[in-house]
């Protein structure tokens, strides 16, 4: 099972961007710690994620990036956003219609997606959740709303589990540092889910390292790796997947304690897994 948050990000006055969080845990085969959640698509604009059953999302979200690759007019982004998204709930409701049986005591598919970029056309990210509407027997979409009564643009969409306890440790951080009425959001939708799955003792459906994804206004996606304690050691995990020895890293790697981010190049794990910066 999952937890995602994505939301907006206000660097400066002018500047935003788009982020998306995840935890790594799989649970079809036990505790699983290591699985990509977030995927960024080959359009580079924008970003899917998934929560529920990897028995639809897996195969809804690399059917997905096959039809991406097929389609001249999506990959180029001639397609704008908007119109993406009914692309992806099309061939969502498309490849319902090839199960040939269905399990014993299914009713509706029991996966949930996040979609979320940047809209040439309204100058603007956005983002929604994709589900299933069983009185339409469909995939359908709803957008992300800005917070009401608040002075400051917030928007964030969160999917999974344990949702209402990370909605809850939001308010409370951001009350604690004097931003639940005024201010936009930095990184603590992120701080939360990594206190969540740090002090995970109670929560068994999320787990592993959290995974980072942005998307900036120039319409490219970067995923960050993140810094973070696999079995006592600290590790460079890379959207779920721990990196081994004399791997190299060319994205940016977060620290999810300090927000630090460090950018060096060819950051790489020695032959004790440990960190290297060449």
């Amino acid at each position: 099972m999952t937890l995602c948050i994505s939301w907006i990000r206000k660097v400066s006055a002018n500047v935003e961007e788009l982020v998306i969080a995840s935890d790594s845990r799989l649970r079809s085969c036990g505790a699983w710690d290591s699985n990509p959640k977030i995927f960024p698509l080959p359009r580079k604009d924008c970003f899917i994620s998934f929560a529920g059953d990897t028995l639809y999302a897996y195969p809804m979200i690399y059917n997905l990036i096959n039809a991406i690759n097929n389609s001249k007019r999506s990959l180029d982004r001639f397609q704008d956003l908007v119109s993406f998204k009914g692309f992806v709930v099309r061939c969502f409701n498309d490849l319902l219609d090839f199960r040939s049986e269905l399990l014993e005591n299914e009713t509706i598919p029991d996966a949930e997606f996040i979609l979320g970029g940047y809209s040439w056309k309204q100058s603007k990210f956005l983002i929604w959740t994709i589900h299933f509407d069983k009185h339409i027997n469909s995939f359908t979409f709803r957008p992300a709303k800005y917070w009401r009564g608040v002075q400051g643009s917030r928007k964030v969409m969160l999917i999974g589990n344990y949702v209402d306890v990370a909605k809850k440790q939001l308010i409370n951080l951001l009350r604690d540092r004097k931003k639940l009425d005024v201010g936009n959001l930095d990184y603590e939708p992120f701080e939360v889910l990594a206190n969540m799955l740090k002090n995970n003792t109670d929560m068994p459906d999320i787990g592993g390292a959290p995974q980072l994804l942005k998307v900036y206004k120039h319409m490219n996606s970067v995923p960050f790796a993140v810094k973070w304690k696999v079995k006592s050691k600290t590790r460079i995990v890379f959207l779920g997947r721990p990196f081994q020895n004399s791997e190299k890293l060319n994205h940016p790697l977060i620290d999810p304690v300090t927000m630090e981010i460090t950018n060096i190049k060819n950051i790489e794990i020695d032959n004790n897994n440990d960190i290297k910066y060449a």
